[in-house]
């Protein structure tokens, strides 16, 4: 049997990852004129105040792009086929949101399934009144 907590110190990095490259990457974007400010004014014949006026509107356009961007990465939960764990594989597909639950809680980790159970019948008491 693996160690539960071993395993979530190792999966942390996946988590912390991503968003510090991504942290990164958009810091380097907003110094990277600085670096080549007078290549930039030379090249394009600008001021400086100029070139500070489109390095600044860079969040901006950074913001609105995430918007569609983001849209597009996302999966919503009815496109979802298969769901797979180390404890088992649940196919999702055309099954309804009340059966979901039931199948996403039998692949999850055994020392969390009854509790897991309980707090999904109180949700289906709410949501799903059978």
């Amino acid at each position: 049997m693996t160690d539960p907590l071993g395993s979530a110190l190792r999966v942390r990095w996946l988590v912390i990852i991503p968003p510090a490259a991504i942290y990164f990457f958009s810091y380097f974007h907003r110094i990277a004129p600085a670096v080549v400010a007078e290549d930039l004014m030379r090249a394009f014949a600008i001021p400086a105040a100029t070139l500070g006026n489109l390095a600044a509107i860079y969040p901006y356009v950074f913001a609105i792009m995430a918007l569609p961007a983001g849209s597009l990465v996302s999966t919503p939960r009815h496109f979802t086929q298969i769901v797979v764990t180390e404890f088992g594989v649940a196919d999702l597909y055309g099954v309804s949101d009340e059966k979901r639950g039931e199948k996403l809680i039998a692949i999850a980790h055994p020392d969390f399934r009854d509790s897991l159970k309980e707090e999904y019948e109180k949700i289906r008491r709410v949501f799903y009144k059978n």
